[in-house]
């Protein structure tokens, strides 16, 4: 994967297929349909969230790098360049933290074993598919997210609560990495990803997990954006595995690709005023 490997960050027109989301109705009292993804490199579910949420959500994913790079990522201060749905990191302030250790090498700033922060984002989803038609909408979410290194190198986790969202009532959840050894090359590293979480948007009554249609379409763009998630870590972690380039060099060219698109966009809205005037 060269320079395509980058492109598919920031241009879901560039990403890979996306696999076909399968429906799998269980036998409960509830009517918990399940809506299924998988990949070479994933597989995930969403299926009715637990009380007073309205979808859970498991995805367990694998990538060619060691636990850390993927940490590394997650909790980087402005990696909206790396995932197409984060149009920008607009704060972030740390909360607390433990004492500076060494544990995590890749991370680009100074390393805490526990450290629990405030992050503000701005999140984007396109409406009305792709074409003229369509439209980007932007909302704003603040989480308070919890950097746990103290298990490091063989495992990290990061653990986020809302705290407030334009359009979110619940995005709980948690990413836990770990560490596996390929069986006979014990030389080569790979992370085994963990997400547990749960989702409500905000103003979506409870009982519609339960209407089949509507259930269906809620947890199918779930998982939608799950999978473009792991879809541009992955991008990241081939760039880094297989291309033999720095994570940090890496998330620099994600960071002037997305100055880039966005530098082009407000060329284009400036037009299109220029035209309309």
């Amino acid at each position: 994967m060269g320079e395509e490997a980058i492109n598919a960050i920031d241009d879901a027109d560039d990403a890979p297929a996306a696999p076909t989301p399968t429906s799998t109705p269980s036998n409960n009292s509830e009517n918990n349909e399940v809506v299924s993804e998988a990949a070479s490199n994933f597989s995930l579910t969403v299926s009715n969230g637990p009380r007073g949420h309205l979808a859970r959500i498991r995805c367990v994913a694998r990538f060619p790098v060691a636990p850390e790079t993927i940490f590394a990522v997650l909790t980087n201060a402005d990696n909206a360049g790396v995932f197409r749905d984060v149009a920008d990191c607009c704060s972030r302030e740390i909360l607390s933290e433990e004492p500076k250790g060494n544990r995590s090498q890749n991370r680009e700033n100074s390393v805490a074993l526990l450290r629990v922060v405030q992050v503000e984002q701005l999140g984007k989803v396109r409406l009305g598919g792709p074409g003229p038609l369509g439209r980007e909408v932007t909302f704003r979410t603040e989480l308070r997210v919890t950097e746990d290194a103290r298990e490091g190198p063989e495992k990290f986790s990061t653990r986020f609560e809302l705290l407030r969202s334009d359009v979110l009532s619940t995005f709980d959840g948690t990413w836990t990495l770990e560490t596996k050894v390929e069986e006979g090359h014990s030389e080569i590293t790979t992370t085994v990803a963990t997400l547990e979480q749960d989702v409500t948007p905000k103003g979506v009554p409870r009982w519609l997990k339960f209407v089949p249609l509507a259930g269906r379409a809620i947890k199918g763009a779930c998982a939608g954006a799950v999978r473009r998630m792991v879809e541009d870590l992955a991008s990241v972690a081939d760039a880094v595995a297989l291309e033999g380039k720095t994570l940090v060099s890496v998330l620099e060219e994600c960071r002037r690709r997305a100055r880039k698109g966005k530098g082009e966009k407000k060329k284009e809205e400036e037009e299109v005023v220029v035209a309309a005037g």
